[in-house]
């Protein structure tokens, strides 16, 4: 999202992904459409950025992404889409909140 919106992003090269949550690195699912509800990956990845829209503090950012996609609730995705639920345990729903409800650093500002 803040690639797309021009924003200076880092790409972790060397890092594994998977479905695990692990400290040093961690891919969600993708979410190149954050209304096709179809595959599981794509499940996790809509309910990330839909969380971390959620709390996201900037209103123009929201309300532009909420006009683009619709106001939804993270909590209702999984919910509309019982057959994924069973898939995706509490870890997950918890590790999600600890990045976005995270506070970045001082230090991890300047990079």
């Amino acid at each position: 999202m803040g690639y797309s919106e021009g924003f200076v992003c880092n790409f972790l090269e060397e890092f594994p992904t998977g479905p695990i949550p692990d400290s040093a690195a961690f891919h969600v699912g993708g979410v190149a459409n954050p209304n096709y509800y179809k595959a599981w990956w794509s499940m996790r990845g809509i309910y990330f950025w839909r969380r971390a829209l959620e709390e996201n503090e900037h209103k123009e950012l929201k309300q532009n992404y909420e006009e683009k996609f619709g106001a939804k609730r993270s909590i209702d995705i999984f919910e509309n889409s019982p057959e994924y639920k069973p898939q995706t345990d509490q870890k997950f729903f918890d590790f999600v909140e600890n990045i976005i409800l995270q506070k970045p650093s001082p230090s991890n500002l300047s990079n």
